[in-house]
């Protein structure tokens, strides 16, 4: 296997695998599943073409493997399932990148991420996007490297209760920690406007932003008005804090 200036791929593996077997009681057969998962796409732009590969199409497929397990896993769950719409708004809830970001750092996944030296020069690894997309990554993989069956059985036994804290737990209120900012910071008040919505009314799905000082920081997705603006302000008060810190 290929050893590169920055990574050793060997060790990198075999620290992942003790990590996610200790983790998650599951041992990839395929090694390379497992490289895959744990590349990010700044370390092959940095190394082609000795690396040609990264965890995005293992993304693509986890995304829709925790689509399917998390929906399956709330059917059973009637506080949270009271209807169509109901359903989708709570899986929203779980498999947004806030969510799944909890769910990698629950595994120190960041610790195992390869990236290139540019890229961990600016602590990307800690991001919630990056953390989410490599979750997802980590499942395809999963996926790919035994079934359906085993994946769904690995995420409902090692985060179920993570599923049913996030459902219960309404106190994720980004508006109030972006206004707490605000008034910290000296800003303006925040203003939210809603610029999309579409599907049909029983699985609508709504854009809105979110301007800070007159000026637009971001936008969420939601599949209420109120979970969009929630994300709006997650993302304006991640960009707010950056900021502050250089």
């Amino acid at each position: 296997m290929n050893t590169s200036k920055t990574y050793n791929f060997e060790n990198e593996i075999e620290k992942a695998k003790i990590n996610i077997e200790n983790k998650l009681g599951y041992e990839f057969k395929n090694d390379l599943l497992l490289l895959h998962a744990i590349t990010h796409s700044s370390l092959k732009n940095d190394c082609l073409p000795l690396i040609d590969y990264d965890n995005e199409k293992l993304e693509f497929i986890g995304d829709s493997v925790l689509d399917l397990i998390v929906s399956n896993f709330l059917l059973f769950q009637k506080d949270f399932s009271l209807d169509e719409g109901y359903l989708t708004k709570n899986r929203a809830r779980l498999v947004n990148e806030h969510s799944l970001a909890i769910l990698a750092r629950k595994i120190n996944l960041s610790e195992h991420l390869l990236f290139s030296k540019a890229a961990r020069k600016i602590n990307i690894e800690d991001k919630d996007s990056i953390l989410a997309d490599s979750f997802e990554a980590l499942v395809g993989g999963i996926f790919l490297d035994s079934n359906y069956d085993i994946t769904e059985k690995i995420i409902i036994e090692n985060f179920r209760d993570d599923f049913l804290q996030i459902l219960s737990n309404e106190n994720s209120d980004y508006k109030s920690l972006l206004n707490e900012f605000i008034g910290k910071n000296q800003l303006e008040k925040a203003e939210y406007q809603l610029i999309e919505s579409k599907g049909p009314d029983h699985n609508k799905s709504f854009i809105s932003s979110v301007k800070v000082s007159g000026k637009t920081l971001a936008k969420g997705k939601g599949p209420t008005i109120k979970d969009s603006q929630k994300e709006a302000a997650r993302l304006a008060l991640e960009i707010l804090e950056a900021r502050k810190n250089g």
